[in-house]
């Protein structure tokens, strides 16, 4: 005799309430609409944290208050704030709007910022930024000053960023570049001086000695800065002055080129005329960011490629590479402020493709007895 199974009455009432079954004798499974999987617990909280999220959205509004979050672990409402002075306003805010203390936390945290780097584009322009030609090419901006020569606010950076070096032949430049319809455009060439040959031909202006500087090689093109100067068709693009600062300073390999703000920069107070061998020095290039050294030679002349001799140029020993041509160097000061020493332009070429540990520079000093002399802080 087979035994009767018991069966707990709640069992079967929970079955029968879920099914019903055909005159066939086949069930019909749960009733329409019927969810078989309820949600669990935790589910049905993180859609009651989902509620508070909206109903504290408001929050937002208020100054220092940074997030809002249904945070699963703490199973509560999590406001970011940039401060714990801002904790009362928070609190009271939420007690208005219905939600209990206990569903909250407050978290201090920092503001969320854009990660613009130096190849973005910046508004006002400013030096240490990438700089594109229309022809395609790379470099970095050395400062936006204002011509003694030309009366017109512009950049600078070097003549072999332009297409003809050592000539004028109006290249239009744009920051950061590779914009749609060109709607970046910044300036367009206005000085780039042609250099002199053996027997020296006077640069004009004259050098501060009243001559010609001497040792330029036979049969070579002498210059005494690879430096050309683009003016602005609107004074208002960038500011005379400022050098975009990144967040972080290296020595000899490459820095990070993020900037903390847009809006962070170094000031700069004044320029140098030159530099004395052990004297630490910085520059801000697209490619390699902030890097720091020491100035290893002094006044050497030196031949760049396409049979161009630079006169009297110093030689530092800091992470450099192809995209910082034009970068500001600089002496930082007591206060942070900078000191305008020179603009970069070449460095050696390393065998393996690794990034070079030394980099060259042309004084202001040659730069502006070449090119007529500018205005480097307002």
């Amino acid at each position: 005799m087979r035994k009767r199974r018991l069966v707990p009455a709640l069992l079967l009432l929970t079955t029968a309430a879920a099914c019903s079954t055909t005159s066939d004798g086949n069930s019909t499974g749960p009733p329409s609409g019927t969810n078989s999987n309820p949600p669990s617990s935790s589910a049905v909280q993180i859609r009651n944290l989902e509620e508070y999220k909206v109903i504290l959205a408001d929050v937002l509004n208020l100054p220092g208050v940074v997030f809002i979050d249904a945070d699963e672990n703490c199973q509560c409402a999590v406001v970011g704030v940039t401060n714990q002075s801002i904790k009362a306003a928070v609190l009271s805010f939420a007690s208005l709007h219905g939600v209990p203390s206990s569903a909250l936390q407050i978290e201090e945290t920092s503001t969320i910022d854009y990660y613009d780097d130096l190849s973005s584009k910046v508004r006002p322009a400013k030096g240490g930024l990438r700089v594109e030609n229309e022809d395609g090419a790379y470099c970095t901006m050395t400062a936006v000053v204002f011509s003694s020569a030309l009366q017109k606010k512009g950049l600078l950076t070097n003549s072999h960023c332009t297409r003809s070096r050592n000539s004028v032949d109006g290249i239009e430049f744009f920051q950061a570049g590779g914009a749609l319809f060109s709607s970046d455009f910044i300036a367009r060439e206005a000085i780039d001086p042609a250099g002199f040959t053996r027997p020296e031909v006077v640069p004009t202006p004259m050098p501060a000695s009243g001559t010609a500087p001497a040792g330029c090689p036979t049969g070579r093109i002498c210059r005494l800065s690879d430096a050309a100067f683009a003016s602005f068709d609107s004074s208002t693009v960038g500011v005379v002055g400022q050098i975009a600062k990144p967040i972080a300073t290296c020595t000899l390999t490459p820095c990070s080129s993020v900037l903390g703000s847009p809006n962070d920069f170094l000031q700069i107070s004044d320029v140098m005329d030159g530099a004395a061998q052990g004297i630490a020095v910085e520059k801000v290039g697209f490619r390699t960011g902030q890097t720091r050294g020491e100035v290893t030679r002094t006044c050497v002349n030196a031949n760049a490629p396409d049979s161009i001799t630079l006169l009297c140029q110093y030689f530092v020993a800091a992470a450099a590479d192809h995209g910082d041509s034009g970068s500001p160097v600089f002496v930082t000061e007591s206060d942070g402020s900078v000191r305008l020493i020179g603009v970069l332009w070449g460095g050696p070429v390393t065998a393996d493709g690794s990034t070079p540990t030394s980099y060259v520079f042309s004084s202001i000093m040659n730069l502006d007895t070449e090119l007529g002399g500018f205005e480097y802080h307002e």
